[in-house]
């Protein structure tokens, strides 16, 4: 990577088509950063309604599938030649859901798509980043990871925390490589993830002073990572809460 900005650099960026995933990508191309934007909807269409920039590759992706993430890489590889980031971003929104209702069904959805799919996306360019010595991995986890939901699917509170562990125990084995693997917990962004309900938002106004932060702190989280900062920082989980997270 540069030493002095992402500029040049290849990102692969999953669920890039909405919320955090958007606005990553649209900050990483205004850095002049070579951006893959990969999402299960990305063959909807141009990335804005335009032709595509041309440090920018629309790629579709169903991170539940093996051979989808593989010809993510190759198609990545193919363009650019080499990749400096990937940011594992794509996954189900929590949804509601009480324990003794979790059907079979909806728990290995949710494993497989939030968890599973963030190895089978790392998995995918991992061999090409250990030959070049070199690389930034981000998963993108959730504040439920750290603490749980009366609301929310308990299936989902187990894949984001998974993250945390598949984070502490790739970055341990890949460190020697020159890659390193990082997490990033977020709060509630305002942006995307299912609606809080009017109790919920008002109890979060009341409890937390720094509010609903946007998209905006989690990129910056995530660039800081990629970026000339992060080049001492490995098997992190960084908490951008506004203080819903506090301690750990």
């Amino acid at each position: 990577m540069s030493t002095t900005s992402l500029t040049d650099s290849t990102v692969v960026v999953t669920g890039a088509y909405g919320g955090i995933g958007r606005a990553l990508v649209t900050d990483l191309l205004e850095q002049g950063a070579q951006v893959v934007a990969a999402d299960i909807v990305a063959d909807k269409g141009p990335w804005s309604g335009s032709p595509d920039p041309e440090n920018l590759l629309s790629h579709h992706v169903d991170i539940s599938d093996w051979r989808s993430c593989e010809a993510l890489a190759k198609a990545t590889y193919e363009r650019f030649g080499s990749v400096d980031a990937l940011v594992n971003n794509a996954a189900i929104d929590a949804p509601p859901g009480l324990a003794w209702e979790i059907t079979e069904e909806h728990w290995d959805r949710l494993v497989s798509v939030n968890l599973s799919g963030a190895w089978r996306c790392t998995r995918a360019f991992l061999d090409g980043m250990r030959e070049q010595k070199h690389g930034r991995v981000v998963m993108m986890s959730s504040i439920t990871a750290r603490h749980g939901s009366a609301r929310y699917s308990p299936a989902y509170a187990a894949a984001k925390a998974g993250l945390i562990g598949l984070t502490s125990g790739l970055s341990a084995q890949l460190e020697a490589d020159g890659i390193l693997v990082n997490a990033i917990t977020p709060g509630a962004t305002g942006n995307t993830g299912t609606p809080m309900t009017p109790d919920e938002a008002a109890s979060l106004d009341r409890d937390f002073p720094l509010g609903v932060g946007g998209t905006q702190p989690v990129v910056d989280a995530v660039n800081y990572l990629l970026g000339p900062s992060g080049s001492w920082i490995s098997g992190a989980v960084l908490n951008v809460t506004g203080g819903q997270l506090r301690g750990i």
